[in-house]
């Protein structure tokens, strides 16, 4: 699996997991990468922090649900 093909999965998976806790280090895992790696990785081709994407997933969720 090369890196966007990695990020593109990550991706899916979070959105399929916004509603349960979700790590760097949980995320990382289901992909068999180091947390650090993973870190790098998606920070470099997303333009942000997997923390703060996530946060943003959420806001955005929780604002279309209302």
């Amino acid at each position: 699996m090369d890196h966007n093909e990695v990020i593109e999965h990550a991706l899916i998976h979070i959105e399929s997991n916004l509603d349960q806790p979700l790590s760097l280090e949980s995320v990382a895992n289901s992909f068999n990468m180091s947390k650090y790696y993973f870190h790098r990785l998606f920070s470099a081709m997303m333009g942000c922090s997997l923390n703060n994407y996530i946060r943003s997933r959420r806001l955005n969720a929780s604002q279309a649900g209302n």
